[in-house]
């Protein structure tokens, strides 16, 4: 889907607003255009990649639908898991 649309997953807007909330939570910081672009890339690269990774899970164990646990088990093969 990524490689074909080359359109943002989540609004730009709605990202601009998340980081400038987080920003401003841990002090008065500000953000270039250009790191906002590259941080909304990076952040969907992410999220598609683990939802790429947590399908196959399912799809391994003959589910069509992906639960949390594939999720988990993503996070614990990638060194992620939290305790």
């Amino acid at each position: 889907y990524t490689e074909r649309n080359h359109s943002n997953l989540i609004p730009a807007s709605c990202m601009r607003r998340v980081v400038k909330e987080i920003l401003n939570d841990n002090g008065n910081f500000r953000i270039s255009k250009a790191a906002q672009e590259m941080l909304q890339v990076e952040a969907e690269t992410m999220v598609t990649g683990k939802f790429s990774r947590a399908n196959r899970l399912a799809r391994a164990a003959k589910r069509e639908t992906v639960a949390c646990c594939d999720f988990k088990l993503d996070d614990f093969c990638n060194g992620q898991l939290r305790q």
